[in-house]
């Protein structure tokens, strides 16, 4: 119980008081909200919005984790390794998805075949 706490406080912690830099970072690096010419005038204000806000959720979670077994002096167990695994991965796709979308001029849902795909691909590693 004290490594659930401590894990989730970590999370909390890293995700509240990092997120400023990385937002930061993300506008640096234009990785920002891509908005499409056609749509309404209202949605132009989002142009440039970071939208990696999930790669700070799940950094924070995972470095919760391992901060929390430390803390607690317990090891990793293999279902949460799978667990934080299966976050990390489904990430990478969701975040790979993201770049294709703010780096190109076509829509997101141009590569649905493609992210489900990756996503097969990952829960065929875990489950096979």
């Amino acid at each position: 119980m004290r490594a659930l706490i401590a894990g989730g406080g970590i999370a909390l912690l890293i995700t509240l008081l990092t997120t400023p830099g990385w937002i930061w970072l993300f506008k640096k690096l234009n990785w920002g909200q891509f908005v499409r010419d056609d749509g309404p005038e209202s949605h132009h204000t989002k142009r440039g919005t970071p939208t990696m806000g999930g790669l700070v959720i799940i950094a924070g979670s995972v470095i919760g984790y391992f901060g929390g077994k430390l803390l607690n002096g317990e090891t990793p167990s293999a279902t949460a390794l799978l667990v934080l695994f299966m976050m990390v991965g489904l990430g990478l796709v969701a975040g790979t998805d993201c770049r294709w979308r703010n780096c190109s001029t076509h829509h997101s849902s141009d590569h649905p075949r493609l992210d489900l795909a990756f996503q097969e691909a990952e829960l065929g590693s875990v489950c096979p």
